[in-house]
């Protein structure tokens, strides 16, 4: 690996902590839940996009409910002679279509899974896309019912070269829900070739993507190689060797309503490139040679502006997070990644806009962003110095107070990350009296030493000393704001040691002995307004009050 990305020295972290950050994403991107955009997807009753266009049959689209009765009579007439079989296979395809209680089960344990990958090489199209279909939804099913269509992955592969437009969408459906389950699942595909053959339908597709026939077709290409490169172990470099990262790129660049679900391939894309961008450092420099940075800029500031529909708006709006995630693992890159990111004149204003929506409604969006502003104040100091001048640091804050965990843990590094080199900087001095003196900022971040999570612990632990050093009378702060209890319960709580000895050092340093009468380790300035004076506790109270409950 390159060098990571160097931040300014933060005393009480480990290095780790803020050095490896995009390598950490990495390992929860293997088990999210995205936003309207899920690892696997149920195959809908909805004839195929891509036929419809091509002016190709299509399945029905009779009600997916059924009986026992019917659910043993399609079963029974799929084992019998394939002349007589199609009408049955119809009908197991809508009722696994279903929403509610498909029979994923039941057509595993009546021996059906093999009938259904003998008919993938039937020469009427009207069986295989049935087949496929069924296959697919079964592959939307738990791990188990996963590795019973497993074996179906050559004959899908293979189905990627049909000339039929709607065979081709339905084998990448099924791809991808197999893709979608676990590792080993994602290294047979591998294995097989799935890359290079979804690449190159997504290749063909993204050259015509403005169009309503060829979006949903890239979009679901792009969704699969985003469930392929999904997982822990996964390496960004067969997607860089089969030509995946160009087409991934400019997929980016199709705007809303370009096609019935245009937006969706760009929000697809962003997703790919989420997982890709958190791999090696030489194919995220691929795709920086690429362009990824202006386009992925333009896809955030679309998203920020006003739009002529609410479809086009929400299309917009779900194209935001995977974006912005992607954007934050350049953040936490090298100072070369961010400089590509500074530069690009509609990147500050538009994150800007999205961490000072606070908007409810895309509570996970708000939290990429949140990640990605931390990551960025997380560097050098002009890099910090641009993000306080775009005006972050008012909305930083009210995330800080939201009293939502997620923002909260986001927001409290991206502010110690503007403050830690106060005693090095007047920059951050300066930042840091300013912000403690913010109403609710301290005591969110005393807040924050009681949570289980003891990285964010470890945070506020640090914030809370600099107050103490930095901050004219900022122990008395600390103590009036809750501080010192909860420093306490750190000292002689089940707590990671490093955390207790470094909250029995601030104890011991700023409420000693001299608690009461010595002032001297403050800066000579006036005190914050909100800034008031403590009882004190003397260092011969050596345990908490609550240890005598």
């Amino acid at each position: 690996m390159s060098e990571k990305r160097k931040g300014s020295h933060k005393p009480m972290l480990a290095p780790e902590s803020q050095t490896h950050r995009r390598r950490e994403r990495a390992k929860q991107l293997s088990a999210i839940k995205r936003d309207g955009a899920l690892a696997k997807r149920r195959r809908s009753l909805e004839p195929s996009s891509v036929a419809m266009a091509a002016d190709e049959e299509a399945p029905s689209t009779a009600a997916a409910e059924y009986t026992e009765a019917e659910l043993k009579e399609a079963l029974a007439g799929l084992a019998g002679p394939p002349a007589g079989a199609l009408p049955h296979l119809a009908a197991l395809r809508k009722m696994l279509s279903s929403e509610e209680d498909p029979p994923i089960q039941a057509v595993i344990d009546a021996g059906a899974v093999p009938r259904l990958l003998a008919l993938l090489e039937h020469p009427d199209d009207r069986y295989k896309l049935d087949a496929v279909r069924c296959i697919a939804n079964i592959g939307s099913g738990d791990r188990h019912a996963t590795s019973h269509v497993l074996d179906a992955a050559p004959a899908l592969i293979a189905l990627l070269h049909a000339p039929s437009p709607a065979l081709v969408e339905d084998a990448l459906w099924a791809l991808g829900n197999i893709a979608g389950d676990v590792q080993t699942s994602r290294d047979v595909l591998s294995a097989q070739g799935a890359v290079p053959a979804i690449t190159r339908v997504l290749a063909a597709q993204t050259r015509h993507a403005a169009t309503r026939s060829s979006a949903p077709l890239a979009a679901v290409a792009a969704w699969a190689l985003g469930n392929l490169a999904r997982g822990e172990g996964a390496s960004a470099l067969p997607f860089g060797a089969s030509g995946a990262f160009a087409p991934l790129v400019a997929l980016l660049g199709v705007a809303p309503g370009a096609g019935e679900r245009g937006e969706n391939a760009a929000a697809e894309a962003a997703w790919a490139l989420a997982f890709l961008t958190a791999r090696e450092d030489a194919c995220v420099e691929q795709l920086l040679g690429l362009g990824v940075v202006p386009a992925l800029v333009d896809l955030l500031a679309r998203g920020t502006q006003d739009h002529s529909s609410a479809k086009e708006s929400a299309a917009a709006v779900a194209a935001m997070t995977p974006a912005l995630r992607t954007l934050g693992n350049l953040a936490a890159g090298p100072d070369a990644w961010v400089a590509q990111l500074l530069s690009q004149p509609k990147f500050l204003p538009s994150l800007a806009q999205v961490v000072a929506s606070q908007d409810p409604t895309h509570h996970a969006m708000v939290k990429e962003a949140a990640w990605l502003v931390s990551s960025l104040v997380g560097g050098h100091a002009s890099c910090r110095d641009a993000v306080l001048a775009a005006g972050f640091l008012v909305p930083t804050l009210d995330l800080l107070r939201s009293g939502q965990f997620d923002l909260q843990r986001e927001a409290a590094r991206a502010v110690w990350n503007i403050v830690a080199d106060a005693a090095n900087s007047a920059g951050a001095q300066q930042a840091l009296q300013a912000v403690t003196a913010e109403p609710g900022v301290l005591a969110a971040f005393v807040a924050l030493l009681r949570v289980p999570d003891m990285e964010t612990v470890a945070v506020a632990l640090s914030y809370v000393r600099l107050v103490c050093e930095r901050v004219p009378e900022g122990s008395r702060a600390v103590e009036r704001a809750g501080g010192l209890e909860a420093i306490d319960e750190l000292h002689y709580g089940p707590v990671d040691p490093a955390i207790s000895a470094q909250a029995a050092a601030i104890v011991d340093k700023f409420f000693g002995e001299d608690y009461e009468e010595d002032s001297t380790a403050q800066p000579a300035a006036p005190a914050p307004a909100d800034i008031g004076h403590g009882m004190g506790r003397g260092k011969h109270l050596t345990e908490p009050a609550w240890m005598h409950k």
